[in-house]
């Protein structure tokens, strides 16, 4: 009867500890050139982490550094697995550029700038209300860090882009899923070099752009 108790006692625990380990997949990245530095910020107990970085290679570190052999865009994946051995991936896209070829291009691609930053994902279209509103960037200029406040006029997927004055996206933050109201996210500065920036907040409906200087 003993032996019973404490088996009925072991397998509680075990329901308890991993009822409530669920996962949140999120991460940041930042580029120079052809090489990510990712950065995960998974939410929860995760035993560990796989990247599959969309070009047939992949890492178990936590915060890996991948060099991509060719410009363009990626589809990368995030998946974190608990204790139990319960994977929960998140997909995210990322953009890298060669830096050869940019200098070449630097005109052409400043001038094409507005238009970068405009350009909603595949899944919207131009007709669609949008349902993010950017109400102000603080400071700005800035030197370390610098706080986005914005609106939603319902539920959504939210990822916050950065881009440099060429129109190279230099960082992304998935901030996950967002109620309707007001909001705010953080855009560190890390190592980028002073200068002006763009910072795109990117809903599953629209995206909204702001200027954002760095001193």
């Amino acid at each position: 009867m003993k032996k019973l108790v404490f088996a009925l006692l072991l397998v509680s625990f075990a329901i308890n500890v991993y009822a409530g380990n669920e996962l949140t997949p999120k991460f940041a990245y930042k580029t120079k050139g052809l090489t990510a530095t990712f950065t995960n910020k998974t939410i929860g107990e995760f035993e560990s982490v796989r990247w599959d970085f969309g070009d047939g290679t992949s890492s178990t570190e936590t915060n890996p550094t991948h060099q991509y052999t060719e410009k363009g865009m990626y589809v990368f994946t995030l998946t974190a697995i608990n204790a139990a051995g319960e994977e929960t991936a998140f997909d995210g896209k990322i953009y890298v550029f060669d830096t050869k070829s940019k200098k070449k291009d630097k005109v052409k691609e400043v001038k094409t700038l507005p238009v970068v930053n405009a350009t909603p994902k595949a899944n919207l279209t131009p007709a669609t209300p949008s349902n993010v509103q950017i109400r102000k960037a603080y400071p700005n200029p800035f030197a370390d860090n610098a706080n986005i406040e914005f609106e939603l006029t319902n539920a959504s997927d939210v990822e916050v882009q950065l881009f440099d004055i060429t129109g190279s996206m230099v960082q992304v933050i998935n901030a996950g899923q967002k109620e309707a109201g007001s909001h705010q996210v953080t855009i560190e500065r890390n190592d980028l070099p002073a200068g002006t920036y763009f910072a795109a907040i990117q809903t599953n409906m629209a995206k909204e752009t702001i200027q954002l200087v760095i001193q």
